[in-house]
C-alpha cells in the first residue's frame, strides 16, 4: 500500500479522507456504483469544510451556504469492494464574490491509480430563499485557495478533465 504522501496527487497539500469500498456500494457490474463516488466527494467536502473552520452551524449563523451549481466528473478506473481509497480535496478558485471551485481526486491506495476526478463549482446562496447572494467575508477566508495550490496551478496545471466529442 502506498503511503499517503507518495500518492500521485494532482496538486500539493490536499485535504484527504480515507475509506474502504464496502460490499453494499458495489452494483450489478461488480464495481462501485457511480453515485458512490459523488457521495465520497461530498463526505470529503464536508470534512474539508470542517477543517477550514466553516461548518454548517457557521453557515446557519451567517444565513449563507455553498450550493453546487456545476460538476464535471471523470470516472477513470473502477473501484471494487475492499479497495482502500483516498479522496483529495483542494480549493482551486474563489472569485470572492459568488463562487468557489473545488477539485476532487480519488486514488486507489494499493496501486496509486487515479480512479476519479471532479471539478465542482459552488455558488453562495441565502439559506432562506435559496437565491444567489454575495459571499460573506468568512467564506472568502475559509474557502481561499492555498498559496501552494495557486502556485502549482500556474506552474504545472493539473490534468484537464477529458471532454469526449460526439
Amino acid at each position: 500500500m502506498m503511503a499517503l504522501k507518495s500518492l500521485p496527487w494532482d496538486l500539493p497539500d490536499p485535504f484527504t479522507e480515507d475509506r474502504k469500498v464496502e460490499a453494499d456500494e458495489v452494483d450489478q457490474l461488480g464495481h462501485a456504483n457511480n453515485a458512490n463516488y459523488l457521495r465520497w466527494c461530498e463526505d470529503a467536502g464536508w470534512g474539508h469544510t470542517a477543517s477550514v473552520n466553516c461548518n454548517f452551524e457557521d453557515w446557519v449563523k451567517l444565513g449563507r451556504a455553498m450550493a453546487i451549481v456545476r460538476a464535471e466528473l471523470e470516472f477513470k478506473t473502477p473501484c471494487r469492494a475492499g479497495d482502500e481509497i483516498s479522496t483529495g480535496v483542494w480549493l482551486v478558485d474563489n472569485d470572492e464574490r459568488l463562487t468557489a471551485t473545488r477539485r476532487f481526486q480519488i486514488i486507489r491506495k494499493s496501486d496509486g491509480l487515479v480512479v476519479f476526478r471532479a471539478n465542482v463549482i459552488y455558488a453562495t446562496i441565502d439559506l432562506e430563499s435559496g437565491r444567489a447572494r454575495r459571499m460573506p467575508d468568512e467564506f472568502k477566508r475559509a474557502y481561499a485557495v492555498l498559496p501552494s495550490v495557486a502556485k502549482a496551478l500556474v506552474e504545472a496545471p493539473p490534468p484537464r478533465l477529458r471532454r469526449r466529442s460526439r
